[in-house]
């Protein structure tokens, strides 16, 4: 209570549960609200992370290139395989 990065964690991972309790619509609000949230407490890789799991469980085009775009940062740094690093901080679908 009263951490702000410890509660921007905790709503990225209901963002998850969301997911995989198969309600997309509440997922993607609490992706979005966690990547507010990481934002604010200057965790950027997390918020990406959370932005990109939003774009892939919103899907469409443009969301798709959103999440492209965020690999490609990624992968600019020198990330490998920048997909399953942003899976692994932000879990969420199967």
């Amino acid at each position: 209570e009263g951490v702000d990065w410890a509660d921007a964690l905790a709503t990225l991972a209901r963002a998850g549960v969301a997911a995989l309790q198969g309600d997309p619509a509440r997922a993607i609000d609490a992706y979005d609200a966690a990547a507010r949230r990481l934002e604010a407490v200057d965790m950027r890789g997390w918020a990406d992370a959370a932005a990109w799991r939003r774009a892939r469980t919103r899907g469409g085009a443009a969301e798709e290139a959103r999440a492209h775009a965020l690999e490609e940062a990624l992968a600019a740094q020198g990330v490998r395989r920048p997909g399953r690093f942003m899976a692994m901080l932000a879990p969420g679908m199967r």
